[in-house]
């Protein structure tokens, strides 16, 4: 049973008078039908020539085909020749392929013959399993390489001149010999079986093409009358459709529900367009704070580390905004500062052993987290305490702390490549003694990795620890290259820096890998660059101490898009 597939069309037309609006749908639906029908119809009566005119051309065709095959089987006495050349083909067939089969045999006969008698293959094995059909060969092939390797075996730990030796020689030689025998009446059979098919091949076709040629005419004739009949036929059938098609014309549009109208104006619509403009203010902002919460899966504050990971927390450092013409860690009593205290307490915390001088080194996952900020902020919250602080750049291949103090001298490269420059020689003083003393990168070396598991390395940190309180050094990202895991050894803690919008939630576990496997010593984490916003009371320290900090609303987009170190 059919399926009716239709579709509704609503029409409308804006008008003063509904009566004509009426009128004018109306007449535009009988327009259509009535162009839609003539359509058709032309189509079916074209259609209805075109096989009148073929039926009589394929008709007369027919007949004379028809009268032609009766005249030809009256004076020839025709007899059905189908079953008799199927027959001859068949055969023909077989003997073809049998010949193939053979030929396949011989080459591959051929080829065994021209293994064993080739002189620089004779101390070789011989291939097996070469689908050859006579099995006699191939059980002498499997006897000669079974003895073959035994002679191998045999010879690995004695001389040629071995008297076993030299027998297994003279049977495998026999045992060629009769093999090359055996395969010479393999090819002759073989060619003797080839000759007997060729000949059974050429009597198959001889007997197929001396079929009389009348008969051969008579089934091209058969085909022939074959063809025009299944044409006639067709075109009977199309045409007794053409006429029940252009007796069943349609309508292709029917009025289900008849127009009406009002008097009252029906545009525009202030009720509509004030909602839609309601709609879209309130879908905008949807969308976007949507977006904004379910696409974000980067690291943003500290509850996004806690949830994911194990490793201890050791505090946040805000972002913020440099004032025009001052270092960012040089405005007193500010926010960052306050941070750098808390930091700072935390991770006294954590230090074990609080009689020698403290080896603290920051890492990360990726780059520009804010390593050498924190190092330099940390450092200089120490020397307020009146500590004795040393900062070392150990990022030898970057070198962004020396960047920081515009040192480009001899530093930690020199120092581990040439046993005679001293500690004295790459330490850098502050003549005021405000800021703390810094050993540089120095220059760039080809060998970075091997450099630092030099042995001097250990030497520089015994020797400065007699000197300071805090070692603080700059490393490099652990998620790239080998240099920080190979300094770990040197390391009391290791400060693990997180930038606030810069890795993926993803990554996290990755980190907590680190912390597991025990790759950095002491292992804990600093999240940098936080917004202020995203918690109600700041960092804790944030307002009713004095620092001058104000939490000042931003508008929406800053609320949304943020900004980072």
């Amino acid at each position: 049973m059919g399926q009716n597939l239709t579709s509704v069309l609503d029409m409308s037309l804006n008008d003063a008078s509904p009566y004509r609006v009426e009128d004018v749908l109306r007449t535009i639906v009988k327009v259509y039908n009535d162009n839609s029908r003539n359509k058709k119809n032309q189509i079916a009566l074209n259609t209805e020539r075109f096989i009148d005119s073929r039926i009589a051309i394929m008709g007369k065709s027919l007949g004379d085909v028809e009268s032609n095959m009766a005249s030809f089987q009256k004076a020839n006495n025709v007899l059905d020749v189908t079953s008799s050349a199927s027959s001859y083909m068949s055969k023909s067939d077989k003997y073809k392929d049998a010949t193939v089969d053979l030929n396949s045999q011989l080459r591959l006969a051929e080829m065994m013959k021209a293994n064993l008698t080739n002189p620089a293959k004779s101390s070789g094995l011989i291939p097996s399993n070469l689908a050859l059909k006579d099995m006699d060969i191939q059980s002498q092939i499997g006897q000669y390489n079974e003895l073959k390797l035994r002679r191998s075996k045999l010879a690995e730990g004695n001389s040629d001149k071995n008297p076993v030796v030299q027998e297994m020689d003279k049977t495998l030689l026999t045992l060629r010999k009769n093999l090359i025998f055996t395969i010479d009446n393999v090819i002759n059979s073989i060619r003797l079986q080839k000759n007997e098919t060729e000949g059974n091949s050429s009597q198959a076709n001889s007997q197929f093409q001396s079929l009389p040629e009348k008969q051969k005419a008579f089934l091209s004739i058969g085909r022939e009358e074959k063809v025009k009949d299944e044409i006639y036929t067709y075109l009977l059938n199309k045409r007794e459709e053409n006429f029940l098609t252009e007796a069943m014309v349609e309508d292709n549009v029917n009025i289900i529900d008849t127009s009406d109208g009002v008097f009252s104006p029906i545009s525009p619509n202030r009720l509509k367009i004030i909602s839609l403009g309601i709609l879209v203010g309130l879908l905008i902002p949807t969308i976007i704070f949507l977006s904004k919460m379910l696409l974000d899966m980067r690291v943003r504050t500290k509850k996004d580390i806690e949830d994911a990971i194990s490793i201890p927390f050791l505090g946040e450092i805000p972002w913020g905004k440099k004032k025009k013409g001052k270092d960012l860690l040089e405005q007193e009593n500010g926010i960052i500062q306050e941070a750098f205290r808390v930091l700072r307490t935390n991770m006294n915390f954590m230090l074990k052993n609080k009689n020698s001088a403290q080896v603290i080194t920051l890492s990360s996952f990726v780059e520009n987290s804010g390593k050498t900020f924190i190092a330099v902020g940390l450092a200089k919250s120490m020397k307020l305490m009146s500590k004795q602080v040393l900062l070392i750049d150990l990022d030898i291949r970057k070198g962004s702390m020396s960047h920081y103090f515009h040192f480009h001298g001899a530093g930690m490269t020199n120092y581990l490549s040439d046993e005679t420059v001293t500690i004295d020689d790459i330490i850098h003083q502050d003549a005021k003694g405000n800021n703390p003393d810094v050993i540089c990168a120095g220059h760039i070396a080809p060998n970075p990795a091997e450099l630092l598991m030099s042995h001097r390395l250990d030497e520089l940190i015994e020797n400065v620890k007699n000197k300071y309180d805090y070692i603080i050094i700059d490393n490099v990202p652990i998620g790239f290259i080998a240099d920080a895991s190979i300094t770990s050894r040197i390391m009391d803690l290791t400060l693990f820096v997180i930038r606030s919008g810069k890795i993926d939630r993803r990554q996290l576990p990755d980190v907590e890998q680190l912390y597991d496997n025990k790759t950095l010593k002491n292992m804990a984490i600093v999240l940098n660059g936080t917004k202020v916003e995203h918690r109600r009371y700041g960092y804790g320290y944030g307002y009713g101490y004095g620092y001058g900090y104000t939490n000042k609303k931003k508008n929406i987009f800053q609320r949304i898009f943020g900004h980072s170190h």
